[in-house]
């Protein structure tokens, strides 16, 4: 599926209750956008909670753990949507292949396709 670049694709996209357009392959970049500013939202509450603790000790560990905490954050989310991104892609190259069956099929009944692949299988098979 190529990427919409027009809003009224979108649109049309996300309300079709046939469910022939993946709009997750479209909308991916702003879910990760979403993951990395959660992420660091999450990351300076902990650093401020660690420094606001008063104790050397949770100072430390808040400025030792949260670009941790905050990396393992981003590379989940980043793991979780090429999964996802995946999942999707094999769907749409799955339906390609499908519609490019539907299209080389041979007619029923055309004995001249029949013929010429019973001839390509002898070639192989020798």
């Amino acid at each position: 599926m190529s990427e919409m670049k027009d809003p009224k694709d979108f649109l049309t996209a996300l309300f079709d209750l046939s469910f022939s357009q993946f709009i997750t392959v479209k909308i991916v970049k702003i879910l990760f956008i979403i993951a990395i500013v959660l992420a660091a939202i999450m990351a300076i509450m902990v650093l401020v909670s660690g420094l606001a603790s008063g104790s050397v000790v949770g100072g430390l560990i808040g400025i030792v753990l949260t670009p941790i905490a905050f990396l393992l954050y981003v590379l989940g989310a980043r793991i979780w949507l090429e999964l996802i991104l995946v999942v999707f892609r094999i769907a749409e190259n799955t339906q390609k292949m499908v519609d490019g069956d539907k299209a080389e099929a041979p007619a029923a009944g055309d004995s001249e396709a029949e013929a010429q692949s019973e001839e390509q299988g002898t070639k192989y098979n020798a």
